[in-house]
Parts: structure tokens; C-alpha cells; sequence
């Protein structure tokens, strides 16, 4: 209403020369003796096309228009402005009783509709206040007809709108998690009455194992054999897809070498059943494949790992996508990565450069120059990654790896070989022909016979449920444990291990396994702070 009035008396100045303006005694506008109406009918408007409800003149007060222009407003009808009834009838007042615990969106308002007679608004339909300029419903008070920005009283919203097209395209095969059915992720272990060979030839994800299995008779009847109880990781189709073709048949290389396909997939079972449970709880298992090194009776082992991001994984690569398949022979995991056969200590390290490269470098420059050489049978080795050997400076690196120290670096490297006794960090075997046994105690502690004359290194393991913890002569952490090699164990510790000094008593502390190291811990020994040259030639001169 202020914007009609404001835009007419700008009418009545600029486009009326007739009309005389002037400023009233409070600084308002007051027309002179020509009336709105006079003015608008030399321009040819009507009276019809400007009159307004007479209650939208209220918002005014009565200095606004002079007393001589009151009847030529108001009309000759005797109605006058002091004696109008400006009382205008209020809003129905809400229920005495409030719908508190309604819906959120009562379906209908205790409020009337609005009139009529009142201009449309433009917005979303059955939405009252519409798209207002200041928003919905905020020419309104709240929880009055037409707002719906009340807490209490709030219309219901349209329907979300949705873009038509045709519905999202999916590739064409099974959902996720249907072809390999894994305990853990919403699937329940199958059960079946059929052996291991059976479930194999029907599967459509196993034809490249079972073309393998079938071709072999031991094998065949190794998984026939209804009277044993195994465990088998068999690799899918896509497994084999990993490997690059040589212009050959993956398959038919391998099957040029029985002996070495029979060793490879007997690798791939266990003797005992292991579910997905068991195997959470488990660090190491016995593998189907007998081993020469480690003696009669003990076979090669399996690296079981469980972590939530990276899933349960067979020796740090095989992840097991297919979980529990029953047979009446032995269980079924399917994994996505072949198990390959563990290789000796001192070839792993030359395979894996980016973590062992001078650690491979020791033991080639030893090998080669007749300062150490590994005698056979099983062993237990605890050789340091790169970054170990850089916190013992480039002084003593520069020392250990010259040819004037040659011997010293010798004398280092026997202190982290073991010798005799393989210790994994469930399992142990004592000596070479004696049957290893099980570690199921809360703490296992073990003196083991090293390379370096009669010096020993102490371990102590302690298990929590499916966590261990490791400490080496009582102080230093191993980051890594039980890296299978054909030839015994090996295990990473934090830092290099330094022969004990000669002229102290060092007992370790093994009373507290899972306090955090501080930095003296970190160094190697307790109060010696960091290692100087001077003390490591102090320690490693007697046995040069």
C-alpha cells in the first residue's frame, strides 16, 4: 500500500502541473487545494482504478491531508475521517489444545484459509505465502493464517522433485558379494555333502585349479579322500589371470614339472580344518607340504593376517574373497592371489630391495669373501630393514661396509642369525627332527643360540586374542614377525642388534610387554642413549 501511494503522489507532481505540493509543519507532504481525484480525471483515469479497502488508509495519520480536502476525498456520503471505525477484526484465535505430540506436518492447519479477495502469490502450489520476495510466509507473523514458518505449525512440502530419464545403468553380472559368499560381510557359511574334487568341478570360478588338480591322479585322490579333514586356499580364475603369458599357456608350463605342481598346490592346503573364525585367531598354520629343512614332522608353515581394511590374507598377499564352504572333507577358501612356495632367507632379501637392500648387500659381501657362511638346517633370523641400518649413522655405516670393516660387520650379522631353533609366534620348533610344538601360553620366553660364538638372543612373546607383542633382548620391538622362508623364520626388529657389552651385567626387563619405548628404549640399551662408534668397536671387539 505504501508503494501505490508513493508511486501516486509522485504522479500527482511530476505529471500534474495543477496539482501544488508543499511541506507540512512535521515534514510530510500535503496537497494543495486540487484533490487526487480532480488530477487523475484531467488525465483520464477513473476513481474505480485507484480506490483501495478503506482499512489500508489507517496505516496513516491524520496530519497526512488537509482539512479542506476531506469531504472531496471521502465523498458527500457524510463519512469523516475522525468519526471512522478503524477496529478491524482479528484472527481466530488458535485451539486451547495444541497438537504437540503430532506428526510434524499436521495435514491441515487450525487456522482458516485466507480471503479470497487477496491477491494471489506466486510459488510452489498448496504452499501458502508463496515465493514471497522476503521469502514464504514472511509478510506474516508466525502462527498466523498463511505462515508457514511456525515451530508448531508446519504445512506439508510437495514431493521431492525428480528428473525423468530412463533408470541408472548397471554392468551386466552378479551383485557384489554373490559370487564368493565370505563370513563377516552378511553371508553364512554353505554347507554341502559333496568332497572337495566335486566342488571344484562344478564351480565356474575354479576351472584353471581343477584342470590342474584333475591332471594329477595323487592330487585327484588326495581330494577325494573322504576320510580326511583339510583346509584348502584355492585360487580363482582371475588368479591366474595376474600372470603375464609368454606366448604359451600358463598351464601347460607349469604341467612340464609334476613335481613341482604337486609341491605348489599341497602348499595351498592345511592338515587341520581352519574356518574364517579359527583362522582370525591363528598366526601361523601347517601347511599340506613337507619340509626337508625344518626336519620330519614339520611342515611348512602359512602366515595368517587379519586386519579390517586389507581382510583376512594367507602370507601378506592371498586375500580370501570366499569364505566356509563346507565339503565332507575338509573346508574351501577361495583367494585372489596364488601362494607361492617361500624362498631361503637370503634370497627373500635380494627380492624385496626397496626394504632389505643392505641387509642383501651384508650378506652377499659376506658369502662372497668367506666371513660368514649360513650353515644348513633350520634357522630364525632377525635382519634389520633399511631405515634400521640409517639411525646407526653414516659413520658407522661407512666403517661397517669398508673393507677395514669387514670383520666387525661379520661379527654383527652372526648376533642376528639364529640357529637350530625356529620360533614363530604360535608355533616352535626346538631342534631339526624334534616335532614342533604350539605356544599357548599368555607368555612365552626363549633363549636362542646365535652365529656369534656363545652369545644369545632372548625373545619374549606375549598373545592377547589375535594380537602379539614382541620384544627382543627385552628391549627392541620386531614391527614384523613370522615372514615364512623355506628354511626357518624370519622376523624384522626395530633397530640392529647390538652384541651386549662385555664389562656390564644387562638383564632385560620384561615386566611391563606393552608399555610405549621411550627414546633411551628406542636406542638399543637402557641409559646408553645414543650409540657411539667408539662403544659399538668396544662391544664388537672380542669376538673379531
Amino acid at each position: 500500500m505504501k508503494f501505490l501511494l508513493s508511486k501516486a503522489l509522485i504522479v500527482a507532481a511530476v505529471g500534474f502541473p495543477s496539482a501544488a505540493l508543499s511541506w507540512g509543519h512535521r515534514g510530510q507532504i500535503v496537497l494543495g487545494e486540487d484533490s487526487i481525484e480532480q488530477s487523475l480525471a484531467e488525465q483520464g483515469f477513473s476513481g474505480e482504478e485507484y480506490n483501495e479497502p478503506e482499512n489500508e488508509w489507517g496505516l496513516f495519520s491524520e496530519d497526512v491531508w488537509a482539512e479542506e480536502s476531506n469531504d472531496e476525498i471521502w465523498g458527500d456520503d457524510g463519512d469523516d475521517y475522525d468519526t471512522m471505525d478503524w477496529n478491524f477484526p482479528s484472527p481466530p484465535k488458535p485451539p486451547s489444545k495444541l497438537p504437540w505430540d503430532g506428526p510434524r506436518h499436521p495435514p491441515s492447519s487450525p487456522f482458516p484459509p485466507p480471503p479470497h479477495d487477496e491477491p494471489p502469490r506466486s510459488g510452489r502450489p498448496g504452499a501458502p505465502g508463496g515465493d514471497h520476495p522476503k521469502g514464504p510466509g514472511k509478510d506474516r507473523r508466525p502462527g498466523q493464517p498463511g505462515c508457514d514458518c511456525s515451530p508448531r505449525f508446519r504445512f506439508p512440502h510437495p514431493p521431492p522433485h525428480r528428473r525423468p530419464g530412463p533408470p541408472p545403468h548397471h554392468p551386466p553380472g552378479p551383485p557384489p558379494h554373490r559370487r564368493f559368499p565370505c563370513p563377516g560381510h552378511g553371508h553364512k557359511p554353505i554347507y554341502t555333502n559333496k568332497t572337495i574334487y566335486e566342488l571344484l568341478s562344478e564351480s565356474k570360478y575354479t576351472t584353471k585349479a581343477f584342470e590342474i588338480i584333475k591332471n594329477d591322479e595323487e592330487l585327484s585322490d588326495f581330494f577325494k579322500n573322504t576320510k580326511s579333514n583339510i583346509t584348502l586356499f584355492v585360487p580363482t580364475d582371475k588368479a591366474f589371470e595376474k600372470f603375464p603369458h609368454h606366448g604359451h599357456n600358463s598351464t601347460d608350463a607349469m604341467s612340464k614339472s609334476k613335481e613341482f605342481i604337486r609341491k605348489a598346490v599341497l602348499y595351498h592346503t592345511s592338515t587341520d580344518a581352519y574356518d574364517t573364525k579359527k583362522l582370525v585367531f591363528t598366526k601361523t598354520i601347517p601347511s599340506g607340504l613337507e619340509s626337508q629343512v625344518l626336519g620330519k614332522g614339520n611342515n611348512q608353515r602359512l602366515r595368517i593376517s587379519f586386519t579390517p581394511i586389507f581382510g583376512l590374507r594367507v602370507n601378506f598377499l592371498s586375500k580370501i574373497v570366499a569364505g566356509n564352504i563346507f565339503a565332507t572333507n575338509g573346508i574351501i577358501h577361495g583367494v585372489d592371489n596364488l601362494i607361492f612356495l617361500p624362498p631361503y632367507a637370503e634370497e627373500l632379501v635380494t627380492i624385496l630391495p626397496s626394504f632389505f637392500s643392505t641387509s642383501a648387500l651384508a650378506l652377499t659381501k659376506l658369502e662372497a669373501s668367506g666371513a660368514l657362511k649360513l650353515p644348513e638346517g633350520p634357522k630364525t633370523f632377525f635382519l634389520p630393514v633399511n631405515s634400521s641400518w640409517r639411525r646407526l649413522g653414516t659413520r658407522i655405516n661407512g666403517f661397517l661396509f669398508s673393507r677395514f670393516g669387514e670383520k666387525h660387520l661379520a661379527a654383527l650379522l652372526k648376533y642376528h642369525i639364529a640357529q637350530g631353533k625356529v620360533v614363530y609366534s604360535d608355533y616352535v620348533i626346538e631342534e631339526k627332527g624334534d616335532k614342533g610344538k604350539a605356544t599357548e601360553e599368555v607368555h612365552y620366553h626363549a633363549d636362542l643360540d646365535t652365529l656369534l660364538e656363545d652369545k644369545k638372543l632372548t625373545v619374549d612373546i606375549w598373545r592377547k586374542g589375535p594380537w602379539t607383542k614382541w620384544r627382543i633382548n627385552g628391549r627392541i620391538p620386531a614391527i614384523v614377525t613370522d615372514i615364512i622362508t623355506r628354511d626357518g623364520v624370519l622376523h624384522i626388529p626395530h633397530d640392529v642388534l647390538i652384541p651386549p657389552n662385555p664389562h656390564r651385567s644387562e638383564k632385560p626387563n620384561v615386566d611391563e610387554p606393552f608399555r610405549v619405548l621411550d627414546e633411551e628404549d628406542e636406542a638399543g640399551e637402557e641409559g646408553d642413549g645414543e650409540l657411539t662408534f667408539e662403544d659399538l668397536m668396544e662391544r664388537l671387539e672380542p669376538y673379531l
